[in-house]
């Protein structure tokens, strides 16, 4: 298991970074895009040159019509105990799904169920306990909208404000790799980061978090990054 801190990165290009190198690294025929909606991951052109057959699936009808044509789309709730998705698939990912996702061990159980053997799973999402997200917890939802539209600082359609409930959703603590190993995962990689966008309009809280995550990449805790990204394996054997 390779456990991997970063600041000074985006943590957005870094995932698109690490899903086209699991890609080249591991070859998958079969990729599944969970909660992929109306803006996949990766284009058209992208999968037609990696020879990838490629899957969106969201529990949104209307997001996956908007999603452009060319797509094989799936209607389903990956958090469905009953879940019945035709095939199965050499990679599984999602991106600022997980922070959504109230049956954390059910969503992940799931995905194992999706994979190959030795299929690999990736996830991007925020991690408590960043203040922002702690805030954005425990603070009324109108509220957390608010604060989202004035401080985020995204305009793309993808980024949009759902409601956040951040379970599963920590840096690579030990009870986090845990967690995964006892869904049977093997754990391959876990990135940690340390900072974010969101006081860039504040000047002291801006100056101030710049000190913090100067201190945290020299003496890193996995309980104070802000997001993930862990590769996650389904065993050969299984």
């Amino acid at each position: 298991m390779k456990i991997i801190y970063i600041a000074g990165r985006d943590p957005w290009e870094y995932f698109y970074e690490s899903l086209r190198r699991i890609i080249t690294t591991y070859s998958p025929r079969t990729v599944c895009d969970i909660g992929g909606g109306a803006h996949p991951s990766l284009s058209l052109t992208e999968i037609t040159q990696a020879n990838i057959a490629y899957t969106v699936l969201d529990i949104s009808p209307a997001e996956l019509d908007s999603a452009p044509a060319g797509y094989t789309k799936i209607v389903a709730d990956i958090c469905a105990r009953d879940l019945r998705v035709p095939g199965r698939f050499d990679m599984v990912f999602s991106k600022m799904l997980a922070e959504h996702i109230q049956a954390a061990e059910l969503f992940h159980k799931n995905v194992y169920t999706l994979l190959n053997p030795g299929g690999i799973a990736i996830h991007f999402f925020p991690t408590l306990y960043a203040l922002p997200f702690l805030a954005n917890k425990l603070m009324p939802e109108w509220l957390g909208k608010l604060l989202f539209t004035r401080f985020a600082q995204l305009d793309t359609p993808e980024h949009k404000k759902f409601h956040a409930l951040y379970y599963w959703c920590r840096g690579p603590t030990r009870r986090q790799v845990r967690r995964f190993e006892g869904l049977k995962y093997e754990v391959l990689e876990y990135a940690g980061f340390f900072g974010h966008k969101y006081y860039a309009k504040i000047p002291l809280l801006r100056e101030f978090h710049r000190l913090c995550v100067w201190i945290a990449i020299r003496f890193p805790n996995p309980h104070f990054t802000s997001f993930a990204v862990v590769v996650l394996r389904r065993p050969q054997s299984d």
